[in-house]
């Protein structure tokens, strides 16, 4: 791997002279050009990205290239002597990662908490000033986020770093006395301001609050003298007051004049300490204009045409890009698409507030054209009968029945002009929808019913032709039917695709009636989240979802929600004593609701609090416990609010249904008490028990203190102590599996050493921090990481589950992986397995494509196959170089889930060679162990590089047998018996 602008050289390993020719050639993706040609002293360049920059040496073959780009990534070749070597070089070019910069973002609600945001696309590492590695999360469309508490420690600093494979960048550093003390807020809201250093109250004599405008005019806000405020400027009146205990300063009702540095003198000493303040007016609601254009009636121009930052978004919730207007302002283009239901909405935003405008509703937009033709049929009759009454007038005489038919007939016309009316459904998917047509006179014939989809596309979703049915289109297949006798349209198993404008052609005409359908992502069913704050009869509730929240309380009552980066709700509750108080958080998107299990007083601020390290164990037991006792439960509420079985008595039989909890948790029936062993970060949360069938009052908090961290088959990971304080002498690096075995994974004493074969050659120390990275991880990885510092362990824990799937085979078998999850085969467009070898190249295994299979690697052409309707890849023959990481791409988006395969040769049958009639050698190729049939281990002596023999005498057992067994660290393979 290189960066952008270094150089590099490849050199072929054989390179025997004479050489009379050399071409170099360059493949990127499957495009192979030549890179630079020698021909007996003649240098040729044909590609114009290698000109300038691209030399060869023609006494060792080899080739450099200077001031590199992302284009020269690829493979190498090189032929000498018109002759392809099978030597290939792989060249990955980088870009530089640059110096990020740190974005700051406040919180309205919380002015003790920033949001630090690094908006870059490349690896994050985020650190503070005490050198700790900090998790961040995710930050949409990149980059992630930082929140940061205000310690009161002004030296605090942060930095964001970013890396990739060829460099480093470290953002300069954020200090806290940077981020606590500026704050913004809106025209209207109050502020306060509190010294970090005051004196004792007894002590203190005076305190004078100053305010420094942008113009730099410094006025006194308030003074206190001995018990006397003196407020000397008429702006800050009536709505300032100072706390003589601990200085603090309230200012009310603020306005833009407000704005400005504030300082404090106490005893006529200034202090050094500044409270930057910044007020601003809230954004007014924005209103849509709407901009039409005369030669295209199918396109309108959308103006908000504020100052502020607009943002514009669809009913779909994209965000789309605007264009600037002038002089303020963003317009954006929206064409016609056929569906009434679609909308599109301006935000307004700034530091302080948040608007948005009313939807605009395409059906607001544009004419309905089957409304002009009705209206065009309209005026066509109403002209009609003009022209026969003026006969009548003029050659007969016109009666009153006459004129009332006519009557009659203007108001039919009226009438069907109005029944005529459109639809428009929401549904969710997997949900059924029916159209029936006003007008459905027989006789029919025929009955073709047409989608319209949000791209235009018009396709025939169902025909009926005197009795034969024909559905040609693939997407309504055995989800749709038509009734011939009301010309109804039925189809079930809804998904995105069947969103869009629905007609209908009886007996070949194309009626007017039009039915419009968005299909939306069902709603999933919102789990609660509970963060606690400094004060404990207070919490955080937290809904963190993309669709529309509604809190409510156990009366009922809709409360209003606070939104929370970079998603969803929270509300604050505070501890009112009534333990049977719920809450509940509901997502409504029109087309689907559901509401979260209620969230209890009892369980947010009661029970007994307990702190565990990962690894240890834990015991609960009830205050009231009174036989006779027939039946105990405990159940365990986590911090998603899952709450599931942790163990189960009843009259002397155990249950542990939950996999989390299996053996290593125990009830005492006689006492209640439960005891879970070797503890690990997902046993935090809230227990419970019940006692015959009664749930109990009283509630056990347990917080497990450590890192827990989930990785894939072939990621990797890196664990660093919270405390490294040198000098350091010595570190061990103890890994404990699942079983409970411990062993030493990595030991440095002035040497590392890695005494464990499965951690030998991906396992590295850093001796300054003590930090451990392992790389290329496996299922056999999981488990509890522990360090030892100078011969003392250490309290804290490292909880690694590495989730996917360990396979060996052996070459000429097959295999096959199977996804755990598969969309419905109607939402399928695309499948892709690829292959990541043990040297890191990635490459596609199979491909396929709305039924079109591709596989473009040669190494798995004849022998692999997929198939679409549970995604799984079958691999047959296999082969050493098939060995790797497996990942699969359902609808072009990359699955979690990964399968690791390890090939390895046969084990050969050992050879038998005869010393004596009753003494033979045998000798097995490659091998590591060679047993005898009573399992014995037998000692093999060196036969030569690439195996090892024994020497077998007769003992006059024929039923005796001997073995040879291949065991390496990643599988084992045993020989028939001899």
């Amino acid at each position: 791997m290189k960066a952008v602008g270094d150089q590099v050289s490849f050199r072929p390993d054989n390179f025997v002279p004479p050489v009379t020719s050399i071409i170099w050639k360059h493949i990127n993706p499957g495009i192979t050009v030549k890179a630079i040609e020698w021909d007996e002293g003649e240098i040729l360049i044909p590609n114009p990205r290698f000109r300038g920059i691209t030399t060869v040496d023609e006494k060792t073959g080899q080739i450099t290239i200077t001031n590199l780009k992302v284009e020269h990534s690829g493979v190498y070749t090189i032929d000498i002597n018109s002759k392809e070597q099978q030597q290939r070089f792989t060249l990955t070019v980088m870009k530089r990662v640059p110096k990020p910069v740190i974005k700051t973002q406040k919180i309205k609600d919380n002015p003790d908490v920033v949001y630090l945001i690094c908006e870059y696309s490349e690896t994050i590492i985020w650190r503070n000033s005490a050198g700790e590695t900090l998790k961040g999360s995710k930050h949409d469309p990149k980059g992630e986020t930082l929140v940061v508490k205000y310690e009161g420690n002004r030296e605090n600093f942060y930095t964001c770093t970013l890396k990739n494979a060829v460099s480093e960048e470290t953002s300069d550093p954020l200090y806290e006395r940077d981020l606590g003390e500026d704050v913004i807020k809106a025209v209207g809201d109050q502020v306060s301001f509190h010294p970090n250093k005051f004196p004792d109250v007894h002590s203190v004599t005076s305190i004078i609050w100053k305010h420094r405008s942008s113009s730099g005019t410094i006025v006194k806000v308030i003074e206190w003298d001995e018990g006397e405020i003196i407020i000397p400027n008429p702006r800050f009146r009536d709505i300032t007051t100072v706390d003589e205990k601990t200085g603090q300063i309230t200012i009310t009702n603020l306005k833009v004049e407000h704005s400005g540095v504030y300082t404090i003198d106490i005893d006529s000493k200034e202090q050094k300490q500044k409270f930057t303040l910044t007020v601003m007016e809230r954004v007014p609601k924005p209103v849509i204009e709407v901009e039409m254009i005369e030669d295209n009636p199918d396109v309108v121009y959308l103006r908000c045409e504020y100052s502020e930052m607009i943002i514009w978004k669809n009913s779909a919730g994209k965000t789309l890009k605007g264009s600037k207007l002038h002089p303020t302002g963003q317009f954006i283009t929206v064409k016609n698409k056929g569906n009434l239901v679609n909308f599109y909405t301006c935000t307004l935003m700034n530091a302080v507030s948040e608007e948005t405008s009313d939807p605009l509703y395409e059906r607001d937009l544009f004419n309905d054209v089957s409304s002009k033709e009705l209206l065009g049929i309209l005026i066509t009759v109403t002209i009609i009968q003009i022209i026969i009454i003026s006969f009548h007038f003029v050659q007969y005489k016109v009666s009153p029945e006459f004129l009332s038919s006519l009557t009659f007939v203007t108001i039919i016309v009226f009438i069907t002009t109005e029944a005529l009316s459109d639809e428009y459904v929401m549904k969710a998917v997997g949900d059924r929808v029916s159209f029936r047509p006003d007008n459905f006179v027989p006789p029919v014939t025929s009955i073709i019913w047409k989608h319209t989809n949000t791209d235009g596309f018009i396709n025939k979703a169902i025909e009926w032709d005197e009795g034969e049915i024909l559905i040609p289109n693939p997407r309504f297949r055995d989800i749709t039917i038509v009734d011939e006798m009301t010309g109804q349209i039925t189809i079930i198993n809804l998904n995105y695709s069947h969103s869009g404008v629905y007609t209908i052609d009886i007996n070949s005409k194309e009626q007017q009636q039009r039915f419009t359908l968005t299909v939306m992502k069902r709603v999933p069913k919102p789990v609660i989240k509970i963060e606690p704050t400094d004060n404990p009869d207070v919490v955080y509730l937290r809904c963190e979802y993309s669709e529309p929240i509604i809190w409510k309380n156990s009366t009922g009552e809709t409360l209003p929600g606070s939104k929370i980066f970079p998603k969803g709700e929270s509300i604050t509750v505070k501890n009112e004593g009534n333990p049977e108080k719920f809450y509940t958080c509901s997502l409504d998107n029109g087309s689907s609701k559901e509401t979260s299990d209620p969230v209890y007083e009892r369980d947010l601020f009661e029970g007994e609090g307990v702190k565990k390290a990962v690894g240890d164990q834990v015991s609960f037991s009830p205050d009231k416990f009174i036989p006779p006792v027939t039946s105990i439960i405990w159940k365990h509420t986590n911090t998603d609010g899952i709450t599931v079985k942790v163990i189960e008595w009843d009259d002397g039989d155990i249950l542990i249904p939950n996999p989390r909890f299996r053996d290593i948790t125990t009830v005492d029936e006689k006492t209640g008490q439960i005891t879970i062993s070797n503890l690990t970060v997902e046993h935090s949360g809230v227990y419970t028990i019940e006692i015959n069938s009664k749930e109990q009052q009283q509630r056990f908090t347990l917080t497990v203190m450590g890192e827990d961290v989930k990785k894939a088959v072939g990621d990797q990971v890196s664990f660093r102590p919270d405390t490294f304080i040198p000098p350091v002498t010595s570190i061990i690096w103890k890994h404990i599996n699942t079983d409970g075995t411990v062993n030493k994974v990595i030991q440095w004493d002035g040497d590392s050493i890695v005494p464990n074969q499965r951690f030998q050659g991906i396992t590295t120390l850093d001796e300054k921090t003590g930090q451990i990275t392992i790389t290329n991880l496996k299922v056999q990885h999981s488990g509890v990481y522990t360090i030892e510092i100078n011969s003392k362990e250490q309290q804290q824990r490292f909880t690694l589950t590495v989730m996917g799937e360990d396979v060996k085979k052996a070459v000429g078998d097959q295999v096959s992986f199977c996804p755990d999850t598969f969309p419905d085969v109607h939402s399928l467009t695309s499948i892709i397995w690829k292959h990541r070898s043990s040297s890191g190249i990635l490459v596609k295994a199979i491909k396929w494509d709305e039924g079109e299979i591709l596989i473009p690697n040669p190494r798995f052409r004849d022998i692999t196959t997929v198939d679409e309707m549970t995604g799984q890849i079958t691999i047959t023959n296999l082969k050493v170089e098939h060995s790797g990481v497996y990942t699969i791409y359902i609808n072009s988006k990359e699955q979690q889930q990964r399968f690791n395969m390890t090939v390895m040769e046969r084990v050969p049958e050992p050879e038998k060679s005869e010393v004596y009639p009753d003494v033979v050698h045998l000798r097995c190729e490659y091998s590591d162990k060679t047993k005898k049939s009573t399992r014995e281990e037998l000692k093999c002596s060196a036969q030569h590089l690439t195996g090892q023999s024994i020497t077998v005498k007769t003992e006059g057992n024929p039923e005796n047998f001997y073995t040879c067994t291949l065991d390496k660290s990643t599988s084992k393979e045993t020989s028939d018996p001899v």
